[in-house]
């Protein structure tokens, strides 16, 4: 099964919702860091480099960045072919989950209805993807 198919109705609702923005320069912004024991995350000690509003270098921040290169992904997607919705995401490299109030698509983006009704700090989004994602990547189940 799917990690998508192994959610509640609720966490779907969330997930279908939800688009995930990653860190500009993420694998510099986590290069202090250490992943979850599982690898699908980062232990959130605070060992990030500083982030800042890209306008900026020090030597713990990562390099200079604009937001509007910042990728956003829905956290769920269709299969073109089989019509299915799946949950990708990749743990390591999140910055923050934005929950909108209603389900992300493109037209729905691109439209401009929807409105931000939650935005996760990088703890908490780590926490929401381990806790959508675990079931799926129990060791039982790869």
């Amino acid at each position: 099964t799917n990690a998508y198919a192994a959610l509640t109705t609720e966490e779907k609702t969330f997930a279908k919702n939800t688009i995930v923005v990653y860190a500009p320069h993420p694998y510099i912004f986590i290069s202090k860091c250490k992943a979850t024991d599982d690898g699908f995350t980062i232990v959130s000690e605070g060992n990030e480099l500083e982030i800042g509003d890209g306008k900026e270098e020090s030597p713990n921040s990562v390099p200079k960045w604009e937001d509007s290169k910042l990728k956003r992904l829905p956290l769920v997607w269709t299969n073109p072919v089989t019509g299915r919705n799946h949950l990708q995401a990749h743990g390591c490299c999140v910055l923050r989950l934005e929950t909108y109030d209603g389900p992300v698509t493109k037209e729905n983006m691109e439209s401009g209805k929807l409105k931000l009704v939650n935005s996760l700090s990088l703890e908490e989004s780590r926490s929401k993807l381990h806790s959508l994602f675990g079931r799926s990547i129990a060791p039982g189940r790869i």
